[in-house]
């Protein structure tokens, strides 16, 4: 069968990465089952079944004398739901000289929460030589990974911390009165029963150390008007508020776009996850500290 070599998306609706290694990625259609191997570049370098891919990934380790990890600890990518692996690539260069970066992408229309968890642990599950697994979750990824923790996955023990970035912890409110309309069927498929928060509260606390960082305005109006509260332009920031985080961080004036992309949320996503404070420095103890300035 050929294989032609060429540029993709990244497998963000049809696509679910099944195993992962040091940037290259192996995944599976969820129409036809058939896989592709991605490179770092998300250029496709081979498809067919999945034991051919595994196969042609050792063949380029070797022929191509492909640099290994870098360490066994690995930082794992969560993206929301419409949002893309990418995203996350000027965060992934803070932790690149000392991790592995591992970023996890899913059909976020055609699975729910609870399906996209499955898969999660049985990636991770995949990567016995692995010592220590972090993550930086973005919007809805965070219940994603809440979800595949309730399980008691295999890797569990390797957890290290986690960074929720944008997270309506408590539901998306300004949803609860669309969800039986036709667009917004369309606009978030499987994964729209879990946006609202009768749903949420269904998914399981999360029991392991993590802090949680979100934008908005410092005021009583936030980005977008209509909330009539601070907000960051989609969630308001008493719903992304918990008390449950080890810490929490308020970047004031800065929108719900573009916050993976700032240094300094850059700077505090790493710095919690490498000591469990966002100031470098001893590990902080258990708090729920809120900033609402640089």
């Amino acid at each position: 069968m050929l294989n032609f070599q060429f540029f993709t998306f990244g497998g963000m609706y049809y696509w679910i990465d099944v195993y992962t290694f040091n940037g290259w990625r192996i995944q599976r259609n969820i129409w036809t089952k058939r896989c592709r191997l991605l490179d770092p570049y998300q250029i496709r370098r081979f498809s067919g079944k999945f034991d051919a891919c595994k196969d042609k990934l050792e063949y380029i380790e070797e022929r191509w004398k492909l640099q290994k990890p870098v360490s066994s600890r690995a930082i794992v990518f969560i993206h929301g739901l419409h949002e893309r692996p990418a995203q996350f690539d000027e965060m992934a260069l803070k932790f690149k000289k000392k991790y592995e970066i591992i970023y996890f992408s899913y059909p976020m229309l055609r699975h729910d929460f609870i399906h996209n968890a499955e898969l999660l642990n049985a990636l991770l599950n995949s990567r016995g030589d692995l010592t220590e697994i972090s993550f930086v979750c973005s919007g809805t990824g965070a219940f994603i990974l809440r979800q595949a923790i309730s399980k008691d996955p295999a890797w569990l023990e390797k957890y290290n911390r986690s960074v929720f970035i944008s997270c309506a912890t408590k539901g998306y409110k300004i949803f609860q009165s669309q969800h039986n309309k036709l667009w917004f069927k369309f606009l978030f498929g499987e994964a729209r029963y879990l946006l609202l928060e009768k749903n949420i509260e269904l998914i399981p606390d999360m029991n392991k150390d993590y802090a949680t960082i979100y934008g908005g305005k410092g005021d009583k109006k936030g980005f977008t008007p209509w909330f009539k509260m601070d907000n960051d332009g989609f969630v308001p920031v008493c719903d992304m508020k918990d008390p449950k985080a080890r810490l929490s961080y308020l970047a004031i004036n800065k929108p719900r776009i573009g916050l993976l992309k700032d240094k300094i949320i850059c700077d505090l996503a790493y710095n919690f996850i490498t000591t469990a404070n966002f100031a470098t420095g001893k590990v902080s103890k258990k708090s729920n500290s809120y900033q609402e300035n640089w």
